[in-house]
């Protein structure tokens, strides 16, 4: 059992140092193995009342999911899902998928979970089916959205 002082010097030791008892290391994953399947379709909404086009762009496509996380196999962690800023602030993601990550949804800026437990191979393998709403007056060319995968391990 720690002594109040020398609990104390290792709280001081792990503030200086930068670590934060409880917080979790957290890494970038390597996803250089995932692609990102062409648009599969996209229409305009209807306004309100179905009269005419509303601004709002609704699209599907698919994403590979192919993580290397072999520094992580046999591990406890958290692996999220991050939308970065993007050049159109009003987009919104959703997915589900076929079973191995879980579904969810992301805005700019967010990340969320897409899978807790036991890393149990080298590679973790997913395809996400994406729904993607957008307002199109906020970009001008093709929409580029940044994603990417973090890890974190107790």
């Amino acid at each position: 059992m720690l002594s109040k002082s020398a609990l104390q010097l290792m709280l001081m030791l792990a503030a200086w140092s930068g670590v934060q008892p409880g917080f979790a290391a957290v890494f970038a994953v390597n996803d250089s193995g995932t692609y990102v399947e062409p648009i599969a379709r996209s229409a305009w909404r209807a306004d309100q009342r179905g009269q005419r086009q509303s601004p709002l762009l609704d699209a599907a496509t698919r994403v590979h999911v192919n993580l290397d996380v072999q520094a992580w196999k046999g591990q406890t962690a958290r692996l999220y899902l991050i939308m970065g800023r993007s050049i159109a602030p009003n987009i919104n993601v959703a997915w589900t998928t076929n079973g191995h990550l879980q579904s969810g949804r992301l805005a700019p800026g967010q990340r969320t979970l897409v899978y807790s437990g036991t890393i149990q191979s080298a590679t973790l393998q997913d395809v996400l089916h994406m729904q993607i709403v957008t307002d199109s007056r906020e970009f001008a060319s093709a929409l580029n959205v940044p994603f990417s995968f973090e890890i974190e391990t107790p």
